[in-house]
């Protein structure tokens, strides 16, 4: 133990950028599609339950079971709503990355 071994702090990387620099690396889901989603969240909780609620008595005389089936629709009608909206999300985040790849062909 003759021999002490010191400890040097290795300097970081020049090219590593700071937390002051603005980051070149795109999030892995845009902002969009995050605000999308937490619509269609708040939408699947309180249109189902509206739909009841107001149904209930206004329509269906007091029917749980008429009111409940009508919330059902409406629950499945928000899903199929997000799902269209996905797609087309999709086919679109297609569609331009076709054009870019075709423009950078050019």
């Amino acid at each position: 133990m003759s021999e002490l071994r010191q400890r040097v702090p290795i300097a970081a990387p020049t090219d590593t950028p700071t937390l002051d620099e603005p980051s070149d690396i795109p999030p892995a889901v845009p902002a969009g599609t995050i605000q999308k989603l937490l619509v269609f969240i708040v939408a699947l909780v309180t249109l189902p339950l509206g739909t009841y609620f107001v149904t209930k008595d206004a329509v269906f005389g007091g029917s749980g079971s008429l009111a409940g089936g009508t919330a059902a629709l409406v629950a499945n009608a928000v899903l199929m709503a997000y799902i269209v909206v996905a797609v087309k999300d999709d086919r679109a985040e297609e569609e331009a990355k076709k054009r870019d790849e075709d423009a950078k062909n050019k």
